[in-house]
């Protein structure tokens, strides 16, 4: 009887040794030296530029990047895709938050984008190529891909947009398979996966909510480092993966609170309407 017992552990410890192993598969990312990875862990980035809290600098600006620059910070901002496969800066699907026009960003062209404001302020939204040439170098940026039916399409367009930039970039998304494909025609270039909890309020089906929230789909792009949402720091996958030396990256930091946990569980930072320890 004995002996039986003993077996049945030896296989179940066999297993358990055999799921950990796939776990860790799944999620881990990779490196790079960290010769190649400092100016990204010195830096504290601007969530979509250094905007103002009443609006008259909207997020996503030239004058947004322009007030980050100035104070010497890097930026984190948004990539979307026209309907005329066109690259531009903007946060959300819909234009209704920051223009009033209720219409998605994929159905309007870039004619049209161009005769919208930013909060009823004189800006409007920029091209992917005019932030690049204002930007020029002066700062890193943390450049995220929203995710589009056509990845293909935005992806090949990001990258050439990006052949002839000099400055420090790296590139990010929540979206795996946009990811995928970064690795596959921008290998050298420093690649995140963002996440986070996500809520009741996401309609993506619950297993892959799941699988996104604890990274488990890695294994497509082998990020080299995690962009976090700074109240979910304790997720079981982020702390694995922070023990294993993969870089980790806090958004968006908005408070004396947030700067305290995330200085101390992240390399480094995404913030608003704070003023971090440079």
């Amino acid at each position: 009887m004995a002996g039986n017992f003993g077996k049945i552990a030896v296989t179940i410890g066999l297993d358990i040794f055999i799921l950990i192993l796939v776990y860790i598969f799944l999620i881990y990312g990779d490196k790079k030296d960290t010769e190649e990875t400092e100016w990204l862990t010195n830096t504290k980035f601007a969530h979509r530029g250094l905007y103002s809290d009443d609006g008259m600098i909207p997020e996503n600006s030239l004058e947004a990047f322009k007030k980050a620059i100035e104070n010497n910070y890097g930026i984190e901002l948004d990539v979307s895709f026209t309907k005329d496969k066109k690259t531009v800066v903007f946060h959300d699907d819909n234009l209704l938050r920051m223009t009033g026009l209720n219409k998605k960003i994929s159905d309007c062209t870039l004619e049209e984008l161009q005769s919208l404001y930013l909060n009823d302020t004189d800006y409007k939204i920029p091209t992917f190529n005019e932030v690049l040439e204002l930007v020029d170098g002066k700062v890193p940026l943390i450049i995220e891909i929203k995710s589009n039916r056509d990845r293909d399409g935005l992806c090949n367009s990001v990258k050439k947009e990006l052949n002839d930039y000099n400055g420090r970039f790296c590139i990010e998304s929540f979206d795996p398979l946009i990811m995928s494909r970064i690795k596959k025609n921008m290998p050298d270039v420093i690649r995140g996966q963002l996440s986070m909890k996500f809520t009741k309020d996401n309609k993506a089906p619950k297993s892959l909510k799941i699988a996104l929230e604890y990274l488990l789909l890695n294994f497509k792009s082998r990020p080299h480092f995690i962009a976090y949402n700074w109240i979910d720091s304790d997720n079981l996958s982020l702390r694995v993966l922070r023990k294993l030396g993969i870089m980790t990256v806090a958004w968006t930091v908005n408070s004396e609170k947030a700067l305290e946990v995330s200085n101390e569980r992240f390399d480094t930072i995404i913030f608003e309407h704070c003023e971090p320890l440079k």
